[in-house]
Formats: structure tokens, sequence, C-alpha cells
């Protein structure tokens, strides 16, 4: 991507062919906490036939709680 003046990226001069081993979903969940974890739970039993994905960037699931280590 090429940058301009004001310090923000453009968008590249032609668009890239779309991959072969890319996948649709019904339902994208960003990031694996307690919410995204109840959201993929609540897909599976209230939106069945529904394809859905969790993205998380961090190796574990559980989000904040599985981030910060709070001594008791």
């Amino acid at each position: 991507m090429n940058g301009n003046l004001n310090g923000h990226a453009t968008a590249p001069e032609a668009a890239e062919e779309p991959k072969e081993d890319v996948e649709d979903f019904d339902l994208v969940i960003v990031g694996a906490g307690i919410s995204g974890v109840n959201m993929a739970y609540r897909t599976q039993t209230m939106l069945r036939g529904k394809s859905y994905v969790i993205l998380e960037r961090r190796q574990n699931m559980g989000g904040t709680w599985d981030l910060v280590n709070v001594p008791i």
C-alpha cells in the first residue's frame, strides 16, 4: 500500500484476485473471551445450521480473564 501525506494508507492500485481457499461464514465472532465463546454457544443452540468462525489473535482463549492476572 502506498502512503499519502496525512499518514494514512491508501488502497492498492489493482484489486487482488480472490484466493481459492477462502471460506464463507454466516457469522464472524471477533474475540474468544467470555462473550465470544457465549456467542458461539448461542449460535450452535439457537441458530442451528449457521456457520461461524471465532477470530482470536492470542494463542489462548479466555480474553481478559486469561490475559489479566490479578493477585488476590
